[in-house]
């Protein structure tokens, strides 16, 4: 379309662009000799015709690619569908196997830990063996000193305790 401007006459009109222009003069037939009136050419037309026979052939392998297309997506929803089940499958595993493997997770854990408080206890007892042994050395003397130290309170005078190493008088 071309440039719409006023006429003299005030009513709109147009003014056709430099390619509309020259589109008048060109052939509208075979050249040759002059004739009254051309069609024009109907270059949509032509080239639709043009193409068809190039479409009609494909059309083969169009249909071969849709199959193609349809059979991988049933291979995919397949494939899918396998690897649900498979999934599944490996979590039930895990959930029924979760129990034993705690328990030797905590049998593992549980041994050296047993295997320490036996050495501490193993400890514990020596140490109370060995306060036991020099608590019985100690008793004669300690008695001792206290008879000594009531019967010189009934006898009315101070008790005398020798001084020991490691005591204070």
């Amino acid at each position: 379309m071309g440039l719409r401007v006023p006429q003299s006459t005030g009513e709109p009109g147009w003014v056709p662009r430099i390619g509309e222009f020259l589109e008048r003069f060109r052939p509208a037939g075979v050249a040759g000799a002059a004739t009254r009136a051309g069609v024009p050419a109907d270059r949509a037309a032509e080239s639709e015709a043009e193409l068809d026979g190039v479409l009609a052939a494909l059309a083969d392998t169009q249909q071969s690619c849709a199959d193609m297309i349809a059979a991988a997506e049933r291979d995919a929803a397949a494939i899918r569908a396998r690897a649900a089940t498979e999934a599944e499958t490996l979590v039930r595993q895990a959930r029924d196997a979760r129990q034993s493997v705690r328990a030797d997770a905590a049998a593992q854990v549980g041994d050296p830990v047993k295997d320490d408080v036996t050495r501490l206890l193993s400890t514990a007892d020596d140490r109370a063996s060995a306060e036991r042994a020099r608590a019985e050395q100690r008793i004669p003397d300690l008695v001792a000193r206290a008879v000594a130290d009531v019967q010189a309170m009934a006898g009315g005078t101070a008790p005398h305790t020798p001084h020991r190493p490691g005591t204070t008088p």
